[in-house]
């Protein structure tokens, strides 16, 4: 994936966030993503309410700097794996205009979520 072309999309389309979402829904490039479902921790599972936006795994610190060295090459990396817990047979990479943090370690939730990239 090319980091320089990622930081040309979150600097177009003014993202505050960028994280990885594993989905099994097909998505293309641009399209905006459903509200993710926040869990029911007492049964753990999904519950019928909706999030304030789409879940992610991120790095804040991506949001400090430019998006072109190795280390945030790494990072990416190292999420894409990691979202492999969350199942979903595809892998984007996500951007929005605002997020919150998550329940788990690494995990945002991202406002008004469109797919920068389809990495797998």
């Amino acid at each position: 994936m090319d980091l320089n072309k990622i930081q040309e999309e979150v600097e177009k389309n003014e993202y505050s966030m960028i994280g990885i979402r594993s989905d099994d829904r097909i998505y293309q490039v641009n399209d905006l993503l459903e509200k993710s479902h926040d869990w029911d921790f007492e049964h753990d599972c999904s519950s019928e309410t909706l999030l304030d936006g789409t879940c992610a795994l991120s790095d804040h610190l991506w949001m400090l700097d430019d998006i072109t060295d190795d280390e945030d090459a790494q990072t990416l990396e190292t999420l894409v794996k990691k979202s492999a817990i969350y199942g979903g047979s595809h892998c984007y990479l996500i951007g929005g205009d605002g997020y919150t943090q998550g329940d788990d370690s690494h995990e945002v939730i991202i406002h008004n979520a469109r797919v920068i990239a389809v990495i797998r």
